[in-house]
């Protein structure tokens, strides 16, 4: 039983870890984002740009795709494209819906366009 558990709390740990790295097991393919999808994180993910301190000028975010993990909830890690053509990745956890779901945002990383 002791072993169960032991190795239930390193996987725990060692899945955290990878989160704030940003490099979690088990992403879809990325894929083209939906209007639906678009619609709903916006806010979420701008708030998060301005929180962070990047300057978005009044510009918006244009989504380039998305990909999907289904663990406690769905984490969608977005790569987005601001204004100069600089590129982002971002992370949003949205929770089971009990009885809204909740959504978190990490901060965004830069990356290659």
């Amino acid at each position: 039983m002791s072993r169960i558990l032991f190795g239930t709390v390193i996987l725990q740990v060692l899945l955290l870890c990878s989160i704030e790295g940003l490099i979690l097991p088990g992403y879809s393919k990325p894929r083209p984002v939906t209007k639906a999808e678009q619609a709903e994180f916006y806010s979420v993910i701008a708030t998060k740009f301005r929180k962070s301190g990047i300057n978005l000028y009044g510009r918006r975010l244009v989504y380039i795709e998305v990909a999907t993990r289904f663990y406690m909830g769905t984490y969608y890690r977005f790569k987005m494209m601001s204004w100069r053509r600089r590129c982002w990745y971002i992370v949003v956890f949205k929770s089971l819906p009990r009885p809204r779901p909740v959504y978190t945002a990490q901060t965004p990383v830069s990356t290659k366009c």
